[in-house]
């Protein structure tokens, strides 16, 4: 069940929320808002039904583990100590090991501009025999360029045997909303996300493109025949995605959420299920940059509501899902990181409702691109920016 709020009207909704627009429409004037899952005390009314914000009151700071990233993206656990492997969008592939970062050999040539570049990073499911890691990344150049995915074999320092396995159906023209995240789910298959290129935001609903989507593959990149979707891309799996930033699964109980850059206070944390319409930019509960309406539709018939939004908006990138001993009591919690809100953001969710966020590391004060929950049950962060860190949480 979604969290169904009234939001205040738009020219205050406007005066307080933040983020990028996505121009669709520059003619309409802002329209009073209809009912919004939205989960911000700050702008519903007194006595609305919501998750309740809070700062975090405890001592939960972190600790710097290295330094001197170019803007990273992404980051692998390797198993038996062997450290961590991280992406610059603008550098390659990092090793961290025993308080040293090492630059692998062999990464993929990407098109490095804007929010183009090396991006995420994922280890095969059957890491332990093939080493095999898996990098998306953006192909192409200004005028045009599309996601991509690599593989290749770690050996010591060096990627090698490496080849480009799968590339988006669609070039875009522009060097926005290019963001991909990968994640193996059970059955050894992965999923790919794609953004929607900015000025091609309308693709996003275009069964033969592959932007704004998420796409099924196998290990060897080839598309998985889904059933989902009639006369689509190959291997589609769910659709109508703006700019995913953070993917990740509930070990436990198999749900996949992500989180997504919406346009201005229209940033989403949605329950992905395959064979879903998630509306954009059919739907959406942003605004452009100006004020000015990209859709008047909320909701719509065939298209699966956000399970929540953020407003103001906080740019959400990284998202992990805590399941571990170390600390018990964030147990099935969700973990986002948060670039223009520069913190941490943990969730609650219980029967079917986020009924708790808390913001942490707020006085931390950096861009957060990445979160990840290690098997002995670590929180590790990626901060963004020329002089990026890797960092552990630390909770005392």
């Amino acid at each position: 069940m979604l969290i169904r709020l009234r939001l205040i009207c738009a020219a205050c909704l406007f005066l307080l929320i933040c983020g990028c627009g996505q121009s669709v429409d520059q003619t309409e004037k802002p329209a009073e808002p209809k009912a919004a899952p939205a989960i911000q005390a700050s702008v519903t009314p007194t006595g609305a039904k919501t998750g309740s914000l809070e700062q975090s009151e405890e001592e939960v700071t972190v600790v710097n583990l290295a330094q001197g990233l170019d803007h990273p993206w992404g980051m692998a656990y390797l198993p038996d100590d062997e450290g961590v492997l991280i992406t610059e969008k603008y550098g390659g592939v990092m090793r961290y090991r025993d308080g040293r970062l090492t630059r692998l050999t062999g990464a993929p040539e990407a098109f490095e501009y804007g929010e183009s570049g090396l991006l995420d990073i994922a280890l095969s499911p059957d890491f332990a025999t093939d080493r095999r890691v898996y990098i998306s990344f953006v192909q192409g150049g200004r005028a045009s360029n599309r996601n991509a995915l690599f593989t290749a074999t770690l050996q010591d320092d060096a990627l090698v045997d490496g080849a480009v396995i799968y590339t988006g159906t669609e070039r875009r023209n522009s060097t926005r909303h290019s963001a991909s995240r990968l994640l193996f789910l059970p059955d050894k298959t992965l999923l790919m996300s794609m953004g929607d290129g900015a000025a091609e935001a309308a693709q996003a609903q275009n069964l033969s493109s592959t932007l704004g989507k998420i796409i099924q593959l196998d290990t060897a990149g080839k598309p998985v025949s889904t059933p989902y979707f009639e006369k689509s891309v190959a291997g589609l799996f769910s659709m109508g995605h703006r700019n995913i930033e953070g993917l990740a699964i509930d070990p436990q109980s198999g749900a996949i959420w992500s989180t997504e850059h919406g346009p201005m206070g229209g940033d989403e944390l949605n329950l992905i299920e395959a064979g879903k319409n998630y509306g954009w930019p059919v739907t959406t509960f942003g605004l452009n940059a100006d004020g000015t309406i990209i859709s008047r539709k909320q909701s719509a018939k065939g298209v699966t509501d956000p399970y929540a939004i953020w407003v103001p908006s906080i740019a959400p990138s990284g998202l992990a899902v805590y399941r571990g001993s170390k600390y018990p009591d964030w147990d099935g919690d969700l973990f986002a990181g948060a670039l223009s809100g520069m913190q941490l953001r943990r969730m609650r969710v219980r029967n079917g409702e986020v009924v708790l966020q808390e913001v942490l590391l707020r006085q931390v004060q950096t861009r957060i691109r990445d979160v990840m929950v290690s098997p002995e049950g670590d929180i590790y962060l990626l901060t963004d920016g020329e002089n990026g860190k890797l960092r552990k949480l630390i909770r005392e």
